[in-house]
């Protein structure tokens, strides 16, 4: 069986990826272009990537192909109608990030609606051992506390941020790109 990992540098670089090796011959690209996609999966049985594009203009030619496994959670990078024409499974790694994006949705939250930067500038800067009331009052406070939270598709990432955000007491409202999620 022939492996190809079309995008290894978006992986990191710490990961061992000779244990795929115990499945066949494995050829690693740690960059493709849409130029050289065709050419470098040709022999394939299975491609690895996290974002190179593939779709009939380059995975025609791939006759042996099998499986593509998308390193990630999105798979929109994959033509899943041609796909499933030919019979190629297409797998994505489910959950893998769930927690660490909700975690970045809310400090990214939290940076801009606690206006960190500007206290960050106001602190270092000597702002506030200098100033007599030891505060700060040019910037107005926020809580998330009675807010709106609004979400467009409720997925596995989509559900924990609206889990976290009514912990913070906000109310959710969301809209389902699917249509199946309607509780």
């Amino acid at each position: 069986m022939k492996l190809v990992i079309l995008d290894a540098n978006s992986l990191g670089g710490q990961l061992d990826l000779s244990v795929f090796e115990n499945f066949g011959e494995l050829m690693v690209y740690g960059f493709t272009s849409p130029e050289e996609v065709a050419m470098r999966i040709q022999d394939a049985e299975v491609i690895i990537t996290n974002k190179v594009t593939l779709g009939e203009h380059n995975l025609s030619e791939a006759k042996e192909l099998k499986l593509i496994c998308i390193t990630g959670t999105g798979t929109n990078n994959v033509d899943k109608v041609y796909t499933l024409s030919r019979g190629i499974i297409v797998s994505n790694v489910v959950n893998y990030s769930t927690e660490n994006v909700v975690q970045h949705t809310f400090a990214l939250l939290l940076y801009l609606l606690e206006h960190l930067p500007f206290y960050d500038e106001y602190v270092t800067s000597g702002g506030y051992v200098e100033d007599k009331t030891y505060g700060h009052f040019k910037q107005s406070y926020h809580e998330l506390n009675g807010k709106i939270w609004g979400i467009i598709g409720l997925g596995n990432i989509g559900k924990r941020v609206a889990q976290v955000a009514e912990a913070f007491g906000c109310k959710v409202q969301y809209y389902s790109t699917s249509g199946k999620n309607v509780d």
